[in-house]
């Protein structure tokens, strides 16, 4: 093999050999890229499950309300069209007036503590 031959082939092996660094190099950013991708998407994921699983918990207390006090079968619901309106038409109160409710739109019990 000639000399000018060798010398194309190191160069040629010097070249991939680069080339593979550099690939190697993208590859392992895109690996931590898609890391950290599947960790956000994990978090979101759970966030989503949480947020689901509060607002099961709120409808099914909505209709546990609406069972105990029968609505809609015993309400007139053009006037009292949900079920909050209907809560509201049974306590009478009117939360801009109600004075168990703080600034904050938290409710206080009898003694003024808020819960």
């Amino acid at each position: 093999m000639s000399n000018e031959m060798r010398d194309w082939m190191r160069d040629e092996i010097e070249d991939l050999k680069m080339k593979n660094a550099r690939i190697s190099a993208e590859l392992a950013g895109s690996q931590a890229e898609a890391s950290r991708l599947e960790a956000t998407n994990a978090r979101i994921s759970a966030e989503w499950q949480a947020a689901r699983d509060e607002r099961d918990a709120a409808r099914a207390a909505m209709a546990g309300i609406a069972t105990h006090i029968h609505y809609p079968e015993c309400w007139d619901t053009a006037a009292y069209p949900t079920v909050v309106d209907a809560v509201r038409e049974i306590t009478h109160c009117d939360p801009a007036q109600c004075t168990h409710v703080q600034q904050d739109g938290k409710q206080q019990d009898g003694e003024g503590v808020a819960t």
